[in-house]
């Protein structure tokens, strides 16, 4: 089933709220944030979509620290 969804992430990235120190907010690749957001869905369920988290702003960095420590890996230049 994860599989499943992971094959139809969308292309490109998704915004954080991360800020780079420049005024803009970090962006990261959809399979990070599909990571992080699985870590999310159990603690907290997933009456909140991760397409709508990621309209809401995406996940601050301390969530992404939590739920995916390697996001820093996926960050899109």
């Amino acid at each position: 089933m994860r599989e499943m969804i992971r094959n139809k992430l969308p292309t490109g990235c998704a915004r954080t709220q991360v800020d780079n120190g420049d005024g803009y907010y970090v962006r990261i690749t959809w399979e990070a944030m599909f990571h992080a957001y699985n870590a999310y869905a159990l603690l907290f369920g997933t009456d909140q979509t991760m397409k709508r988290l990621v309209e809401r702003g995406g996940f601050g960095e301390s969530e992404l620290d939590a739920f995916y420590p390697e996001w820093r890996n996926h960050i899109v230049k």
